[in-house]
């Protein structure tokens, strides 16, 4: 039964209840529209303004890092709201225009926990509006806001021909041939698919990007950095990787491989910064591995490289 304090207690909570939702209706937009940062606003703000002035409609949000990790969905919210139906993809610029599901792919994903079911989500819908031919990627305005959004080297070098600001690039639909795309600048430092032994990176003068990989360990011990790129079918490739080049000194020859297969054993030979070029004979066309590491692990190993290029022969 009840008696007259359940009453009462039900009645103010009831009372409550009703003042707050009349009040919250007030307070709606500064409490209830998710956070984000002044910043995150002013590029949110650069970019509908961009799409809106260039009548740019279904753009495809390019998301990758750690800010984007928590923030892609509620970005890509705000950028909705003014420009209407939007796409998203989480992960390497590269992989997007290959449409390749993002989660095998991308390292940064085994990191974040949360980001995977963001970049599974983004794919699965995108995947099912465009379908699975990667040259209706192109008939979207896609769009790259980097360091912010994208927290990665944008080593994607043809990217530089959209930039519209200092660090917004804005691709307009049908700019370029998806059929052309095959050469693939890799930025060793951050575009590994998969690293092991040790490793970190350094500012060095003579690198083209803001790092290079490094390692330098005893005997004993192995190290490789694998990257993933797309190669088209019957087509020898040019596989170009600017390292510095040490003393030898019995370092172990460094060991560059194709999908677990040795192209080439370089020594040492003391020439400093030099762009070591090896032949990928053709292949089956799709997604390949190239690994770099120590050749002989019972030697001791050094290493600082640039860049990985892939450039189709003539």
């Amino acid at each position: 039964m009840w008696n007259d304090r359940k009453i009462l207690f039900v009645a103010v909570a009831v009372l409550l209840t009703i003042g707050y939702a009349i009040e919250s209706q007030t307070l709606y937009h500064q409490y209830f529209t998710p956070y984000i940062s002044t910043d995150d606003y002013n590029d949110i703000q650069q970019i509908v303004n961009i799409l809106t002035q260039d009548h740019l409609s279904q753009p495809i949000l390019v998301f990758y890092g750690e800010h984007a990790t928590l923030y892609s969905p509620i970005i890509r919210s705000y950028v909705g709201k003014s420009v209407g139906q939007t796409y998203a993809y989480y992960g390497k610029l590269q992989f997007l225009m290959y449409m390749v599901d993002p989660a095998p792919v991308n390292p940064a994903i085994g990191l974040y926990s949360i980001s995977a079911p963001h970049a599974e989500q983004f794919f699965e819908e995108l995947s099912r509006a465009i379908g699975t031919d990667r040259c209706n990627v192109f008939s979207h305005p896609i769009v790259v806001d980097a360091p912010r959004f994208y927290n990665r080297i944008l080593s994607e070098q043809f990217i530089q021909q959209f930039r519209v600001s200092n660090t917004l690039y804005i691709i307009p639909p049908h700019s370029i041939d998806c059929n052309s795309l095959s050469t693939w600048t890799l930025a060793s430092s951050s575009d590994f698919a998969s690293i092991s032994g040790p490793w970190w990176t350094t500012n060095f003068t003579w690198a083209k990007f803001p790092y290079s990989l490094d390692t330098n360990f005893e005997a004993g011990k192995n190290f490789s950095a694998t990257y993933k790129t797309f190669l088209d079918g019957n087509k020898n490739y040019t596989l170009s990787v600017h390292m510095m080049d040490y003393n030898p000194a019995n370092y172990s020859p460094l060991g560059i491989w194709l999908d677990g297969t040795l192209l080439l054993t370089h020594v040492y030979d003391t020439k400093g910064p030099i762009v070591l070029n090896v032949t990928i004979p053709s292949v089956g066309g799709g997604l390949h591995q190239i690994s770099i590491g120590n050749a002989d692990p019972t030697a001791p190993f050094i290493l600082s490289v640039d860049y990985l290029n892939v450039t189709p022969q003539p």
